[in-house]
């Protein structure tokens, strides 16, 4: 499989959206119980799954178009963000609201940026 390589600028905005993250908080929406200790363990390789799903997904997409996630999670965080910085795609997503579009770059770069507000249960401690 042909996995093509991310650039600088989507690498950073993965990694500077993951520093931000509230994975406390994140912890009582994922589990029940246990939810700091979920995270502690999984934190890394949730980025890297994500990661390496964002390179294998831009071998496969064209520039421009649409996708949109159902339910995304923690691990969509990185093809979103290739999506919408190295394809200048437009990113739907639907979670429990109806389907509501990301602006292009102004979401990701905002939470780049750590100005996350638009997310404040998951993005940052508001």
């Amino acid at each position: 499989m042909k996995h093509h390589l991310l650039t600088p600028r989507t690498t950073q905005g993965i990694s500077s959206i993951f520093s931000q993250l509230d994975f406390q908080t994140l912890g009582h929406i994922y589990c029940d119980e246990g939810g700091d200790a979920f995270w502690k363990d999984r934190r890394k390789p949730c980025q890297q799954l994500g990661t390496n799903l964002a390179k294998a997904l831009k071998s496969r997409l064209s520039k421009g178009g649409r996708s949109l996630y159902v339910g995304a999670g923690v691990a969509e965080i990185p093809p979103l963000v290739m999506e919408t910085l190295d394809l200048a795609r437009e990113v739907l997503q639907w979670h429990r609201m109806p389907v509501v579009p990301i602006p292009r770059q102004e979401v990701v770069i905002r939470n780049i940026q750590g100005n996350g507000r638009d997310h404040p249960a998951v993005i940052g401690k508001q």
